[in-house]
């Protein structure tokens, strides 16, 4: 019996729907002459040079497996699976770029420095309500070894310091280098009469390349390359924008990481290259 419900005698042939198109069942027979005569064409067109081996190939096979016969919802179900692997993998690398920022910058952050070997004068100095820096020089031997983000650190205390100002202005380096890493944020702080100034003119300071300068040459304000001591530190620093009121309270420290080293400057009053404060900070508070 047929799709119309009509029975079919025994010297009918059935029917198959292609496209929606009926179709005679073609006895092998049938297929097989068809293919040899296909092939014999063939062979004339190679011979005459109308096509080359390439092409000739590439006719044979679509002669010995002809398109219409090929299962179609094979073909559809690679081409859906070809959607679906692409539109992963498209997935996987938009997601893998703020992963990796991610993993590197917030979670993968693990430092066994302690600052053991350094005296702590912030609870003595915490009530003076002393706004500016304050810094208590070190024996050059205070130093340790441990490990940050997963690599071998060497750190000596050259003086203790608290500062206490206002943020005016902060950037963040977010590249993959030893120093970006170790340094991922600067902050600018500005104090005494720098820091009244911009509070009530709004004087503007930017920061370029590890380095920070305002509009006028104004003593009262210092560039610190801030290393946070924990991840916790490093978010209460990341907190920080321009014109926060803050404290902070660690170490101006000379670091040998991954290849580099870096050096304090011991002076509020220096400038240029090598004037900045590398500040191995311990604590964060907003007076």
């Amino acid at each position: 019996m047929d799709n119309s419900g009509i029975p079919l005698g025994d010297n009918q042939k059935r029917s198959l729907t292609v496209d929606g198109q009926p179709m005679a069942l073609k006895t092998e027979e049938q297929l097989k002459a068809e293919a040899e005569a296909a092939k014999a064409e063939l062979d004339d067109k190679l011979r005459r040079g109308e096509i080359d081996g390439a092409e000739y190939n590439r006719k044979l096979v679509e002669i010995r497996v002809p398109k219409k016969y090929e299962p179609k919802f094979a073909s559809n179900f690679k081409k859906k699976n070809r959607r679906i692997i692409a539109v992963m993998i498209i997935i996987f690398l938009i997601s893998a770029i703020p992963a990796a920022v991610y993993l590197n910058w917030r979670g993968f952050f693990r430092n066994t420095l302690t600052a053991s070997s350094a005296p702590d004068y912030s609870t003595d100095l915490a009530g003076l309500g002393y706004l500016g820096p304050v810094q208590i020089n070190l024996d050059e031997d205070l130093s340790e070894t441990g490990e940050y983000k997963g690599r071998p650190i060497a750190v000596t205390y050259k003086a203790y310091y608290d500062i206490t100002g206002t943020v005016v202005s902060v950037r963040d380096y977010w590249g993959f280098d030893a120093y970006d890493s170790l340094v991922p944020r600067d902050v600018c702080i500005a104090w005494g009469g720098t820091e009244t100034k911009y509070r009530l003119t709004g004087l503007e300071f930017s920061q370029g390349e590890r380095n920070c300068g305002g509009q006028a040459n104004y003593p009262d304000f210092s560039n610190n390359h801030v290393i946070p001591s924990t991840a916790e530190v490093r978010s209460q620093v990341f907190g920080l924008r321009a014109g926060s009121k803050v404290r902070l309270v660690g170490y101006l420290v000379r670091v040998s990481y991954d290849g580099i080293t870096l050096d304090s400057s011991m002076s509020r009053s220096d400038s240029g290259n090598h004037a900045c404060e590398v500040f191995y900070v311990t604590k964060v508070e907003k007076p």
